[in-house]
């Protein structure tokens, strides 16, 4: 899971030109906080997944469904570019069983959000 969010995270700061700093300001944006650039840089480095409060924020900062940046089966969530660009590295199939978290879910209810596991 860490593997397939650190491209995906890596793919679409590539499209913006920004590095995790700048995507650090965009989060902040979105929820009003101070966001420390190198928790940022932890997730664009596959140390850390960020915890469910900062995958909306994450998400609409970079344009892209929460879906398509945190699940392997969410590749048609994502802009063209970035779909063809992350689906060959990361060896998706578009056949597979979609599981979907409403984002509302992430915000209203985080204990009752499961993500899959065995990723």
């Amino acid at each position: 899971m860490k593997t397939l969010l650190r491209q995906r995270l890596r793919d679409a700061l590539g499209q913006r030109g920004w590095r995790p700093p700048e995507l650090a300001r965009q989060i902040e944006k979105a929820i009003g906080r101070k966001v420390d650039p190198s928790m940022v840089r932890r997730w664009v480095n596959g140390e850390k997944l960020p915890s469910l409060e900062y995958v909306v924020p994450l998400a609409v900062a970079l344009g892209v469904s929460p879906e398509w940046l945190m699940m392997p089966e969410g590749p048609e969530n994502a802009p063209p570019s970035l779909t063809e660009a992350t689906a060959g590295r990361a060896g998706l199939r578009r056949d597979t069983a979609r599981v979907s978290v409403a984002a509302c879910d992430c915000i209203d209810a985080p204990a009752r959000v499961r993500w899959p596991t065995g990723f």
